[in-house]
């Protein structure tokens, strides 16, 4: 546990203990979760605090969480999933109660292995110690488990895996992300009342699972809400080869049918759009990773292509409402701008926000290859004409493997979360960066 600092970053006074560190504006917490390694998946704010999820590893990976003190970034609790079972923590989510949701999935390991999505709802039993919420527990979940950790089938698919999550004004939870077999996949959403039963108003069974012919082999890696209530998603199709979107009505009624593309953009279903590689200038590898929208409506997403030469790049694209990469978006207008901050190594785009100061586009991922990962984070301009900025930066006391994966805005900047592995001990490490 390293020394306490203090900085002002404008009307936010940050104190960290930990591991802290002070780089150009930038101040940093690393902390260990459990006794093997701690991959951060996602973050959100639940008032004072600010939650961490992602997934500890062993011999049996296991969900896990942790709050911290937004002022002084001291660590408030930690909690880790004790079933048996391997699971996997992969986006969280805080309801209007305060109870922490830490969505992902349940493997089922065998000759043809299966996964669910998997949902653990948290509450605050008492100062520093969060636990399971028994009442989240309904005929919707698979038996055997304890009260407050859900795992549901998604109708009569085998393998199922969310890796987003939003909870509505109802305090129902939606969690997305693939389900089908281990073979065809497709993007997968459903919603849950707050007793954990699949919600039926959702698409007539509580999920939605949408088949893109001719984009198949997709997956939903974020997941947000616009003013409406509507549910946006972002990912990828054809096994993590184009960049994609949809979203789905607040009613629960299915696709939203006004989301049809353009300007490049294509519609493969209506309510769904993707973005052809050859108007990206992309070989492969085109994935989007985070998802916000704007005041106006807008679609703003992040991901990585790689180019037909040269390393993958960060990517910044923007939708309009309808879902046509937006004409005013851009250098030259095309709807999508790439950040590389180095040009030797990858470049990967994880977490996006609009800053509400200055209306610049914030992304965090990382960058790196083979020697070893570095967080990143970029500003671009309101209007996508430039990449204001785009820093580079390792955690203090951390080895060569540092990655950003969430991202949120706070009073005083950016807080991102991610992970940073530890020389001293060879393993990964929850950890959070507000810049």
């Amino acid at each position: 546990m390293g020394s306490n600092q203090k900085r002002l970053l404008g009307a936010f006074a940050i104190a960290l203990a930990f591991a802290t560190h002070a780089q150009a504006e930038s101040q940093y917490v690393i902390s260990n979760i459990s006794a093997t390694s701690d991959r951060t998946s996602g973050i959100a704010l639940n008032g004072s605090e600010f939650v961490m999820s992602g997934s500890g590893s062993g011999s049996s990976p296991f969900m896990e969480a942790a709050g911290y003190n937004l002022s002084t970034f001291t660590q408030d609790w930690t909690w880790k999933n004790t079933i048996s079972a391997q699971n996997f923590g992969s986006a969280v989510a805080v309801d209007s109660l305060g109870h922490v949701l830490v969505v992902g999935s349940i493997y089922f390991p065998g000759t043809k292995p299966t996964d669910n999505f998997a949902i653990a709802r948290l509450y605050q039993q008492s100062p520093g110690v969060y636990a399971l919420d028994s009442s989240f527990t309904s005929a919707s979940c698979a038996s055997g488990y304890p009260a407050g950790f859900c795992n549901s089938k998604l109708g009569s698919n085998t393998n199922s895996a969310a890796y987003g999550a939003v909870v509505d004004s109802s305090n129902r939870v939606v969690a997305a992300g693939s389900s089908g077999t281990s073979t065809t996949f497709n993007f997968a959403i459903a919603r849950y009342t707050s007793s954990a039963a699949l919600d039926t108003s959702f698409g007539g069974t509580g999920f939605i699972v949408t088949s893109m012919p001719s984009y198949p082999s997709s997956n939903i890696n974020a997941l947000t809400q616009d003013a409406s209530g509507n549910l946006v998603a972002a990912g990828s199709a054809n096994n993590g080869n184009n960049a994609c979107i949809a979203r789905y009505t607040g009613s629960g009624a299915g696709l939203d049918s006004s989301l049809v593309g353009g300007h490049g953009a294509v519609s493969p279903v209506a309510g769904t759009v993707c973005i052809p590689n050859s108007v990206l200038g992309a070989s492969s590898s085109t994935v989007l990773n985070g998802v916000t929208v704007d005041s106006a409506g807008n679609i703003v997403v992040t991901g990585t292509m790689l180019p037909t030469t040269g390393h993958k790049v960060a990517l910044v694209a923007r939708f309009t409402s309808t879902g046509a990469l937006d004409a005013t978006f851009g250098p030259t207008g095309a709807g999508f701008i790439t950040v590389q901050a180095t040009t030797t190594l990858h470049n990967v785009g994880k977490g996006v926000q609009i800053d509400p100061v200055t209306n610049e586009v914030v992304v965090s991922g990382w960058v790196g290859g083979t020697a070893g990962q570095k967080w990143l984070i970029a500003r671009v301009s309101p209007n996508g004409s430039a990449v204001n900025s785009a820093n580079l930066f390792t955690l203090p006391g951390s080895g060569t493997q540092n990655e950003a994966t969430g991202l949120i805005m706070v009073p005083g900047g950016a807080l991102m979360s991610g992970s940073s592995d530890s020389p001293t001990h060879g393993k990964w490490n929850f950890a959070a960066a507000l810049y």
